[in-house]
């Protein structure tokens, strides 16, 4: 602002403080008060130097870079799908078996018995993986693959029973799973399109805590990862089936 600025802007601050008996039809926006103040202040005005122009350039770049990053990096590949969950009020067959194809999988029958995951081809029939009972099953793309893995939760043991999930990649034949048993019971459960985990203590059955499931490392992770440490068995090298 150059000097004929400055005292154009304060004549008419002088100008507006005047008292006049017409009524405005629309108030001014700073006033009929403090017209001192504001004519020092103007005149007394400085350009800031450069380098605090550059430092707040800075930090409003800075704070937009923030507000877009996901504070959750991970990439979903899909959304998780239901085909059953005697957990979460479906029902469970025990004597019947249930049949299922997916179109990332030509020519395959996926067949759920309450202790047998089988996939059917003109092969034969190939053991996914077993369980008494097998609780539950999704289908997740958690690897990014484009081909969804079968999500479960399912109990193993006689007499000393545990929960524990375990997803199966069909695509790369590998079995992937969470388990401790005696210390604590896993299961998988659906909400707002997402995938998630509970830890429950083995034995009272009390929420320990939760997080969603994904994939990374070529292991199972949660988000936050809440479920972490020596409590908790990672299969860096996966299982493979067949």
């Amino acid at each position: 602002m150059d000097r004929d600025d400055v005292a154009a802007y304060s004549q008419a601050l002088l100008e507006s403080s005047v008292p006049r008996k017409r009524v405005a039809a629309c108030p001014l926006a700073f006033g009929e008060i403090g017209v001192k103040q504001r004519v020092r202040g103007i005149l007394q005005y400085q350009k800031p130097p450069l380098r605090r122009i550059v430092a707040a350039g800075l930090a409003a770049v800075l704070l937009a870079v923030c507000l877009m990053t996901d504070p959750f990096p991970y990439k979903r590949h899909s959304v998780p799908v239901k085909w059953f969950d005697a957990q979460d009020e479906d029902e469970m067959f025990w004597k019947e078996s249930q049949e299922i194809t997916l179109d990332e999988f030509p020519g395959v029958i996926f067949r759920w018995r309450c202790d047998t995951m089988e996939a059917v081809t003109n092969e034969g029939v190939t053991t996914l993986y077993t369980g008494m009972p097998i609780w539950s099953v999704y289908f997740y793309d958690l690897t990014g693959d484009g081909k969804p893995e079968l999500c479960s939760t399912l109990s193993i043991g006689s007499g000393i029973i545990d929960d524990r999930i375990i997803v199966h990649d069909y695509a790369k034949g590998f079995n992937y799973q969470l388990s401790d048993r005696m210390a604590y019971d896993y299961r998988l459960y659906l909400q707002n399109d997402r995938l998630y985990i509970e830890k429950r203590s083995y034995g009272d059955n009390a929420l320990v805590a939760s997080g969603e499931l994904i994939f990374e490392n070529n292991s199972l992770h949660t988000i936050p990862d809440i479920i972490s440490g020596s409590d908790i068995r990672r299969y860096d090298a996966p299982e493979q089936f067949g």
